[in-house]
C-alpha cells in the first residue's frame, strides 16, 4: 500500500515539475511512509525516499519503514531534510506550504540557491485513493 502511495505521489509530482518534496506534516509522513514516531519528515525522491527523525526514533522508522532510507536528524529537522535534497539533482522541490511555518521554511531553504521550491498544496490528498463502498464497509466502526 505505501508503495502505491509513494508512486502516486512520484507522478504528480513529475506532473507539477518537481524533482522531489519534503513532507512535514505528521499525519502525511505517516500515511506515505508507515512511520508513527515523532519528531519526523520525509524526504520523496523519483527514486528514494528518506525518514528524517532524531536517535530517539531511528530504530522505530528502520522498522516500520523498510522501503524508506532512515536519516538521523543531530540537530535540525530542517537541516536533515535539507542535507536529502542538495545533492546537485534536486533543482525544483516541492513541500507543504500549508504544513510549514515561516522560521522552518527559511531553515528548509537557507543557502538552497538554484533551487526553486514549489509549493504543493494538497497534492499528497489528491494521491489518496478515494474510498470506495467496499473499502470503508472494511473498516471496524467506532462504538459510542
Amino acid at each position: 500500500m505505501r508503495a502505491e502511495r509513494l508512486r502516486a505521489l512520484r507522478a504528480l509530482l513529475a506532473a507539477m515539475g518537481a524533482d522531489c518534496m519534503a513532507v512535514t506534516s505528521r499525519p502525511n509522513v505517516r500515511y506515505l511512509t508507515g512511520f508513527t514516531g515523532e519528531d519526523s519528515a520525509a524526504v520523496v525522491t523519483q527514486d528514494a525516499a528518506y525518514v528524517v527523525t532524531d536517535s530517539r526514533f531511528t530504530m522505530q522508522a528502520s522498522i516500520e519503514c523498510p522501503e524508506c532510507e532512515v536519516i538521523d536528524n543531530p540537530s535540525s529537522l530542517m537541516g536533515s531534510v535539507r542535507s536529502c535534497i542538495t545533492d546537485g539533482r534536486h533543482k525544483r522541490v516541492a513541500f507543504e506550504d500549508a504544513c510549514i511555518g515561516y522560521a522552518d521554511y527559511g531553515r528548509l531553504t537557507a543557502g538552497m540557491g538554484g533551487v526553486t521550491f514549489l509549493a504543493a498544496g494538497d497534492a499528497i490528498t489528491k494521491c489518496a485513493r478515494p474510498r470506495t463502498k467496499a473499502r470503508s464497509a472494511s473498516w471496524p466502526r467506532r462504538r459510542g
